[in-house]
């Protein structure tokens, strides 16, 4: 229970500090503890805050599943929300993953051909990705008729 002759707005930021309310001497008007006392008593007290936050509040739980070990610990109030925000994500947005197979041997060979002349010419090793915009624009002219398009 906290003392009355703390002030509304002191109480929750003292107890976060680890501040002794109780032990606090008040040098305010009728005894009330001021800002002043609050911070001399937690210069005093930082000594045995910082003991107890070395120590965990609960030892986290270990479950032995064969070879792999697992640890179970609570969730702080912000992983529980991004959490809940993933999930609701997920769930809402429509997702689409489709697979084409493609015979990649002619442009494995075209690269392997070209691959060391090219990384002497730039400095930077040849990729598939300049293949695939290739033929993603040769596809395009094809379709529109038009080289106008890039």
């Amino acid at each position: 229970m906290l003392p009355d002759t703390l002030r509304p707005q002191q109480p929750r930021s003292w107890i976060e500090k680890g501040v002794p309310t109780a032990q606090v001497q008040g040098s305010g008007v009728g005894g009330r503890i001021t800002k002043e006392d609050a911070v001399k008593a937690q210069v005093t007290s930082a000594k045995p805050a910082e003991a107890k936050a070395a120590a965990p509040s609960a030892p986290p739980v270990i479950v032995s599943g064969g070879a792999r070990t697992v640890r179970r610990e609570k969730m702080t109030s912000l992983r529980k929300t991004i959490a809940r925000r993933l999930v609701a994500v997920k769930n809402e947005t429509a997702m689409l993953t489709s697979f084409n197979e493609v015979d990649m041997k002619p442009v494995m060979e075209l690269r392997s051909r070209y691959k060391d002349k090219f990384k002497e010419k730039y400095g930077v090793g040849l990729g598939f990705m300049s293949f695939f915009t290739k033929a993603i624009l040769r596809g395009l002219e094809r379709l529109s008729g038009s080289k106008r398009l890039y």
